[in-house]
């Protein structure tokens, strides 16, 4: 398993590697993930300020949701009836990891996200232990 998912890491290594080497750092976003579910506002609009389309997302554009515990988009007649959220199988809620299993992954994973915070030129903060 171990050396599958270092497989994948290369490979994923050295398709960001060929990205950043043809393209200029301004044509290259990438989206913050974690921001996007906590709070999509503010990363929608660096989407829309990347590509230079104008403001047409708004705040008011989105609703949270306490029973599932994301944001979804407002429907029109904002009630909640028509409500926009991702569907039953997504926006789930993280299961309970033990301490020492997340440990273990940060540690496997950290020299793969300093690399990645290397080629996109910032830090994400991710932990490490």
């Amino acid at each position: 398993m171990v050396s599958v998912v270092r497989e994948w890491h290369l490979f994923i290594f050295l398709s960001l590697s060929i990205t950043v080497q043809t393209f200029h750092s301004s044509q290259i976003l990438v989206v913050d993930g974690d921001q996007l579910v906590q709070d999509p506002f503010p990363e929608l609009e660096r989407v829309q300020d990347f590509l230079n389309i104008g403001h047409e997302i708004r705040r008011d554009h989105f609703v949270f949701n306490n029973t599932k515990g994301f944001y979804c988009i407002r429907g029109p007649s904002r009630s909640g009836q028509d409500d926009k959220c991702l569907n039953e199988s997504k926006g789930r809620r993280h299961p309970k990891i033990s301490p020492a299993l997340i440990h273990t992954l940060r540690t496997f994973y950290a020299p793969y996200n300093r690399k990645f915070y290397d080629m996109v030129g910032k830090s994400y903060g991710w932990p490490e232990e």
